[in-house]
């Protein structure tokens, strides 16, 4: 299966803050009915370049609670983009909300590659960004680079491909059997 990567449609918020839940409740409505109206394995993505500003009501509604839908559907994927390196507080706010708060992570695409905010492990960062790097792999390919055991790093990218940080296809294998290739959104 080939990406889809789509841009959700911001038009009612670009150029705007997003600091007033009341607005952003109908924001996040349409964007959910644009996520449920796309085929499988879309990668969605926001696009911050026009975004002045964001606190915790913003990432609850905008991010958080879209990311916990996407993790209800299936094989559809979010990630940031352009978050305005003038704006420190984009990535700090956004950081600091998933992590202490609604408890999910979110991949960030910078000029640099990923940038992995909030609730993730530093083992699961090390996976992200060895799976980012080689664009796909297996379990038993970090099982040996990690030293690992095969069990422990499945149980990481199971969880990974749930919380909608990396994507996951089925391999028939020619001995008759099956196992996962996860790739990176980007």
């Amino acid at each position: 299966m080939e990406k889809i990567f789509v841009k959700l449609d911001q038009s009612a918020i670009d150029n705007q803050n997003l600091i007033v839940r009341k607005k952003l409740i109908p924001v996040r409505e349409s964007i959910i009915l644009q996520i449920d109206s796309s085929p499988p394995n879309t990668i969605f993505y926001y696009d911050f370049s026009k975004i002045e500003g964001i606190n915790g009501s913003g990432v609850d509604e905008i991010i958080s609670k879209v990311i916990k839908y996407l993790m209800t559907v299936e094989d559809k994927f979010l990630f940031l983009d352009h978050l305005r390196e003038e704006y420190y507080e984009h990535r700090y706010n956004i950081d600091s909300f998933l992590k202490n708060r609604a408890k999910i992570g979110i991949v960030e695409r910078t000029s640099d590659g990923p940038n992995f905010l909030g609730d993730i492990s530093d083992t699961q960062k090390d996976i992200l960004i060895f799976v980012y790097q080689n664009k796909h792999t297996t379990a038993r390919i970090i099982a040996d680079e990690f030293e690992k055991k095969l069990s422990l790093i499945s149980t990481h990218l199971n969880t990974l491909y749930k919380n909608r940080l990396i994507r996951r296809v089925e391999e028939n294998l020619e001995d008759g059997g099956r196992q996962f290739i996860y790739k990176s959104l980007f």
